[in-house]
């Protein structure tokens, strides 16, 4: 990158209310990590100050997610509620797909493996919305640095 040159980025990240003390917020962000796949999630400070380790200076950075309408949350459509996809989110709707998953994986129209995928997904899908809830956990960390020189 040459001398001036930005370098602009989203992560997904914990917020400052993360207490790492907390065991309620261990097991979100263990349910956040083990559920997408994320080896360690990691707070706000940490990204910023790897940038600077580099040699970025940081221009701007901040929450994304926290700008949007409030009554619209980023996790919104990962709940249940009255909308198309509430019932599907909902712990009744987990219970009665991992029902016909199971079904179909004995029968043999699903591979195996597929209920252990559809479990490994919700529980992404809980701990994102108890993340997004609490105020511990963004989708949407912006930072913008720049090269110096």
């Amino acid at each position: 990158m040459r001398p001036g040159g930005r370098f602009a980025g989203y992560d997904w990240a914990l917020l400052d209310a993360f207490d790492p003390g907390d065991e309620e917020h261990l097991r979100i962000k263990h349910g956040i990590e083990q559920g997408n796949g994320i080896a360690a999630l990691r707070p706000t400070s940490d990204i910023l100050d790897c940038l600077r380790d580099v040699g970025f200076e940081i221009e701007a950075s901040g929450n994304r997610a926290a700008t949007g309408d409030p009554s619209s949350p980023w996790y919104g459509p990962l709940t249940s509620g009255f909308s198309p996809t509430g019932f599907r989110n909902s712990r009744a709707g987990a219970f009665l797909s991992r029902m016909l998953i199971r079904l179909l994986e004995a029968v043999r129209l699903a591979p195996p493996g597929t209920r252990t995928v559809h479990d490994v997904l919700r529980l992404a899908q809980w701990s994102l919305v108890d993340g997004g809830r609490r105020g511990i956990f963004t989708p949407s960390f912006f930072w913008v640095a720049r090269k110096p020189g």
